[in-house]
C-alpha cells in the first residue's frame, strides 16, 4: 500500500531504540510528509516524516516528529494495515 500525507500508521519497533521511542510517544503516528532525500542520511528514500498522534509526553504543545525510512528502516517498520483513517 502506498503511504500518503495525512494517513495514520503504526510504527512497529525492530530494535531496543525503537521500543523505547514507542514506549515514550506511542505507536500511532500521522504522516506529515514524504521525501526521497534527507539531510542527515545518505541512505536513499523514500523517507516518511511522522508525528505522534497521542503522545503521552507532549510538552507544551510541541508534537514529536521523526523520520522513518519507508523500507528497511533500522528501528521501525511502518504498518499501514492496522492504522486508522486514510488521508482525506
Amino acid at each position: 500500500m502506498r503511504i500518503v500525507k495525512g494517513q495514520e500508521v503504526t510504527l512497529v519497533p525492530l530494535t531496543r531504540k525503537g521500543k523505547n521511542r514507542i514506549h515514550e510517544h506511542g505507536e500511532r503516528w500521522r504522516v506529515e510528509g514524504i521525501r526521497n532525500r534527507v539531510g542527515f542520511s545518505l541512505r536513499p528514500g523514500p523517507w516518511v516524516l511522522v508525528v505522534a498522534v497521542n503522545d503521552p509526553n507532549l510538552f507544551e504543545g510541541q508534537p514529536t516528529f521523526r523520520w522513518v525510512r519507508e523500507l528497511d528502516d533500522e528501528n521501525f517498520e511502518i504498518d499501514t494495515t492496522s492504522a486508522g483513517s486514510q488521508a482525506a
